[in-house]
Order: structure tokens, then C-alpha cells, then sequence
């Protein structure tokens, strides 16, 4: 199991209770708000409120990776079934995707990516999205 906390730490328990659970320190302010299991059970994706997703080993060995901030805090991530793309949504309102296993990322804006192209020019400006 995995628990988060606002001492800015991740916790991965033993779902049997038994011994101390393994801490993941890194984050850097506040809150951690996010954590979950990869599909297969090998890595822990973070998230919170420094604005930074981090892709951890569940056994805890190593560096995360630390994916490249949000400009506010991060309110969900995600990794893929096939562990080949990482999402997150953050406060400053861009969903960013990841190829996290090449080291390229690619941006996609939240708005830009799902918006139709319908929308009224007081719409895009409300989306920070360019005149048509």
C-alpha cells in the first residue's frame, strides 16, 4: 500500500502489516498529493504541491525520475498500462505528457489538446488559447 503525507514524504506499506514501511523522501514543499502503483507493481508515481511529479522504484532503490515542474501544484498522475507515458494535471491548467522511458517529453495544454475549434474568441482568451 501507499500513503502520502503534508511532511512532504510517500510511504509504501506492507499490506500484511508487518514490518516498518519504506520512505520516500524528495519532495520539497508542503504536500505530497498523489501516489500510486504502476500497473505491474514496480514503480510509485508522486506528485504535490512543489509542482513536481517524480517516478520512483516501489523498491525504493535509486533516483526518481523528476519529471520537469508545473508552474502551480500537481493534482493527478498517472502512468500508462504499457509504462511508456506519464500524464499529469496541474494547477496551472496544462496537462503535460511524457514519454518517460526515451527522456522526451512533449507539453500538450490541456486546453488545446480537448477544446473544439468552435469556440468564441472570449472562450480561447478565458483558455489562454490564440485567436482564430
Amino acid at each position: 500500500m501507499v500513503s502520502v503525507g503534508d511532511d512532504s514524504t510517500v510511504r509504501l506499506w506492507y499490506a500484511d502489516g508487518t514490518g516498518q514501511p519504506l520512505t520516500l523522501r524528495g519532495h520539497d514543499r508542503l504536500s505530497v498529493r498523489v501516489a500510486s502503483f504502476t500497473p505491474d507493481g514496480t514503480r510509485v508515481v508522486t506528485a504535490g504541491s512543489d509542482g513536481t511529479v517524480r517516478l520512483w522504484r516501489a523498491d525504493g532503490t535509486g533516483e526518481p525520475v523528476i519529471l520537469p515542474r508545473h508552474d502551480r501544484p500537481v493534482y493527478a498522475a498517472s502512468l500508462s498500462l504499457d509504462r511508456t507515458q506519464l500524464a499529469s494535471i496541474g494547477g496551472d491548467r496544462t496537462l503535460k505528457l511524457w514519454r518517460v522511458f526515451t527522456s522526451e517529453h512533449a507539453l500538450i495544454e490541456a486546453a488545446r489538446a480537448s477544446l473544439p475549434r468552435q469556440l468564441t474568441d472570449a472562450q480561447r482568451a478565458k483558455y489562454h488559447l490564440p485567436p482564430r
